[in-house]
Order: C-alpha cells, then structure tokens, then sequence
C-alpha cells in the first residue's frame, strides 16, 4: 500500500498538515532510485517489545531501520488498508462484470495483511497469496484462517507460482514499490509467466505526475498503544515518494524503530509500453474511484491465448 494516500494529506492524517519547520520552501528532487539500508531481524541491536521488531536506542541514533511493513504491520489497516479496501473491490468487481475476470484460481500479489484476499475467498477458487514481508503474512494467515489460501513469501520481481493461475491481482498500489524501469519491465514479464493463456491480469498504480510541486508532510497518528509519526516528502516531479514513519509506544521512546518507504511513479505510457512487451492486451484503464483526478489508476489487462514469446 502507498506511502501517500490517494486523498489530500490532511485529510489522512486526520487535522492540518504540519510542516517542518525546517524543510519550508520546495523539496529538492527525491533520488528514487536509492533503496534504504536493510537490518537483518537476527541483528544483535535488535530488542522485543510487545511481540514486534524493535530497535535499541543506539540503533536508532545511528539510523537503523527496520524492513518497510515489518512493524508498520502491526497498525497497517487501520492506517490505510481498511480506508483504501472499499474503492479497491468497487473497482474489481466492475472490471470482473464488464470483462469476465475468472475467479477459478487466483494469485494477489502483495497480498499484506489479507484484505483483498479475504474478499477473493467468497469466489471458492484455488487461491494463493504472495507478499515479502513475514509480518504481514502472518497478519494474512490469522485472517485467512479457515479458507483455502496459500500463502508464498516472495519478491514480486522474482514471482514463480506453484502453478499458473487464471486471475492475477495487485492492488493498493504494490506496484510503485518498483524502483526502476527494468524492474518495472521485469515484473510484468514474471505475472505473465505465471498467468494461463488468456488469463487476467488485474493492478493499480500511482502514475507520474499525481501530485507535482513537492510535498513535505510531518504528523504523527496513534492507534491503540502505537504512535507512529510520519515525514513524507513527494518529488516536485511528481515521479515518487519516500516516507519515514517511526513507531513506538507512548512513554517508551528506546524502543522505537523507523521503516523507510520508497514509491517510483511510473507514466502511464511506461506502464502500457510493459504490458504489451510482456504479451498482454490491455483492457482498460481507468480511475480506481470513479470521478477520480486519475492519481490512481486501475488496469486490467489479458495476456494472449498463446504464450508470447516476450513473457518467457
């Protein structure tokens, strides 16, 4: 899910967006092809608290942090997910009435925490969910429990299914956590490795451009003993976002961590351009919320009932 909701900052952070007093004027071009520096979870600087990763005070002054949606696990619904979920299934099941999207078998890409998935289930097809961070699967297996999901954890960039499915979804803008044109490229080539001939390919995006002029935000949000306090800073381009948001419990500051979160927004016309190398006709693309300014688009796109040469 987007480090930058697709609404007016203030309205996500629930008040006026407060800004840093120190970053005021324009925000210099964010250097989107940097990756945040990973701390393995078997680091001897890492500490418990309360069942989730954390990180002792020397680690937090020296800038170490946690993988993006470790801790960010714990509060991520109620941050975003359950905000975004209702326009995600409008969106679907529109596409799925106007296009015939299968549900015989299907795979969500960034599955998180299992919100998407948990609508998929109603279906009663084969279904797998794919996601790179432990902490939301196993946030996705307590909500799934009962159905018949599997769930894969896996790097989309390097996607190899057990099977190919007739459906593939990913949605609350998973995509934009490719940082690179050929990642973007490669990624498309592997959902159309791991689609049926004729199968649907279902995703949406932030595309460049969604919010030109630079943006700095800084606040902080609380849910239930978690405070997490966010700075986001969106490419004057509009070509991306990084947001850092550290979380902790009030009264209990050494042991806070901080996730680093990287979005690269693709052109639409980039977007296209990977489908069709990767063998898919796209069926449409449009607004996730209908009415919408199109800083969120939703794709549906169906690779050829004959393998193409280019998706292998």
């Amino acid at each position: 899910m987007s480090n930058v909701p697709h609404m007016p900052v203030e309205a996500f952070f629930e008040g006026p967006v407060v800004s840093n007093s120190s970053d005021s004027g324009p925000s210099e071009s964010i250097p989107l092809s940097s990756r945040a520096r990973v701390v393995p979870h078997d680091d001897p600087d890492v500490v418990r608290w309360r069942g989730h990763t954390a990180f002792s005070d020397d680690t937090v002054r020296q800038g170490r942090r946690a993988r993006p949606y470790s801790s960010f696990a714990a509060i991520y619904d109620k941050a975003m997910g359950e905000w975004a979920l209702p326009s995600v299934l409008d969106a679907f099941s529109e596409s799925r009435a106007r296009f015939g999207i299968g549900t015989g078998s299907i795979a969500d890409i960034g599955c998180g925490t299992g919100l998407f998935l948990s609508y998929l289930s109603r279906f009663g097809g084969a279904l797998i969910g794919v996601d790179r961070s432990p902490s939301m699967l196993r946030l996705a297996a307590k909500r799934l429990r009962g159905t018949p999901a599997r769930l894969l954890r896996m790097d989309m960039r390097r996607l190899a299914l057990p099977e190919p499915v007739e459906t593939l979804s990913c949605t609350f803008d998973t995509i934009n956590y490719l940082l690179s044109p050929s990642d973007l490229a490669a990624t498309i080539r592997g959902f159309a490795r791991n689609l049926l001939p004729g199968g649907t390919l279902v995703f949406d995006f932030i595309p460049e451009g969604a919010s030109r002029g630079g943006t700095r935000a800084r606040q902080s949000l609380r849910i239930g003993a978690i405070r997490s306090e966010w700075r986001i800073r969106i490419d004057p381009e509009g070509r991306g976002s990084v947001a850092a948001i550290r979380l902790g419990a009030p009264g209990h500051g050494r042991h806070a961590w901080t996730e680093i979160h990287r979005q690269r927004w693709p052109s639409r016309e980039e977007v296209m351009r990977a489908l069709a190398a990767a063998g898919f006709d796209p069926l449409d693309c449009r607004p996730v919320e209908p009415g919408g300014a199109g800083d969120w688009l939703h794709v549906v796109a169906r690779r050829a009932a004959a393998a193409s040469e280019t998706s292998r």
